[in-house]
């Protein structure tokens, strides 16, 4: 009764893992959704108030030379060894999930400070 009592609390915490995973992905795409609407909302006001707005070309892509209208964002984050539960856990410190973007047309991971910044 206890090992079926084990694989079911090793079981409910690797879903916890996954779900603070998925969480935290959607916590991401929420935030650029919210700051490319707050973009947005600029340049419509830019325009309204007589000013120009500037506006920029996509970046390129440095291994096809393909216009990066759109980029593709992968997260992750690590799982630490915990001896007590003898299972693997969310590692929570800060910075301890990675994004790695990459070139929709040929794949080629991208620097994300130009990205983000751009």
């Amino acid at each position: 009764m206890k090992f079926f009592a084990n694989d079911r609390k090793r079981a409910v915490e690797e879903l916890r893992a996954d779900l603070s995973h998925v969480l935290t992905g959607m916590l991401h795409q929420k935030e650029l959704e919210a700051s490319a609407a707050s973009t947005r909302k600029q340049i419509e006001s830019e325009g309204k108030d007589g000013k120009d707005a500037i506006e920029k070309a996509p970046m390129i892509c440095p291994d096809c030379n393909a216009a990066l209208t759109s980029i593709n964002y992968e997260l992750w984050g690590k799982k630490k060894f915990n001896p007590m539960t003898g299972n693997y856990e969310d590692d929570r410190a800060w910075g301890s999930s990675e994004m790695q973007l990459s070139c929709p047309a040929c794949s080629a991971t991208l620097d994300p400070d130009p990205a983000i910044d751009y």
